[in-house]
């Protein structure tokens, strides 16, 4: 069982380190938006991660099945600039801004141990109590 949970959080390190590659492709040129279809939602295959690729896939498949409109981006890491996450241990906690339309951010917000997303300040209350 430890084992699978570890897997579980190499696999989800990886998933958002390709992420923030991909948001560095996208901030260096965003003319790779173009083809990606509005309203969609991107599932990233990566071409040399098999194990993530296939996770990928299964969940934009179940995506598709539950009527959602789903855009493959088949991504070839090499052409992606690298990310500072690849150098860092794991992280201990998943982390996410959420940004307004006008791109100031709007909060920063941390994944707690009842899976919802929390203000980090919140977060670092229930850790401390």
């Amino acid at each position: 069982m430890n084992g699978h949970r570890e897997s579980l959080s190499s696999l989800a390190t990886r998933r958002v380190a390709l992420w923030e590659r991909w948001h560095h492709a996208v901030f260096a040129d965003a003319t790779i938006l173009d083809a990606v279809p509005q309203g969609v939602t991107l599932v990233l295959l990566p071409e040399h991660d098999p194990e993530l690729a296939e996770s990928e896939m299964a969940k934009g498949m179940a995506a598709v099945r539950s009527g959602k409109n789903v855009y493959f981006r088949h991504l070839i890491e090499a052409d992606l600039p690298s990310s500072s996450i690849e150098s860092s241990p794991p992280p201990q906690q998943l982390r996410r801004t959420v940004f307004n339309a006008d791109g100031s951010v709007e909060a920063q917000q941390a994944l707690g141990p009842d899976g919802a997303w929390h203000a980090l300040t919140e977060v670092a209350a229930s850790a401390g109590g």
